[in-house]
């Protein structure tokens, strides 16, 4: 977590981003929050919160998350077919 270490929760907003592979399109975070420890310098987590219901295409079944942070690149990759549950996708 040192890489996120000099940036503020306005950075890593305008810097993270979920992207839905086939059609493009970029979600930015609605919010972000460092989590710190106790001592209030190092940092526990990140926390990224998107919008409940973004606008999907139908042909996307492939969802991104991208942060910034420096020169490092954070990537994940979630298959939105195994996002559903009883009362549809959830993301």
């Amino acid at each position: 977590m040192s890489f996120f270490k000099k940036l503020d929760e306005a950075t890593l907003r305008a810097r993270s981003f979920l992207l839905l592979t086939k059609s493009k399109q970029r979600i930015s975070p609605s919010a972000v929050q460092i989590v710190r420890l106790p001592d209030g310098k190092a940092i526990k987590g990140i926390l990224f919160r998107f919008p409940k219901k973004p606008l999907v295409s139908i042909d996307d079944n492939d969802l991104k998350f991208v942060s910034q942070a420096g020169t490092t690149q954070i990537k994940a990759s979630f298959d939105l077919q195994k996002m559903v549950d009883n009362e549809g996708t959830d993301f």
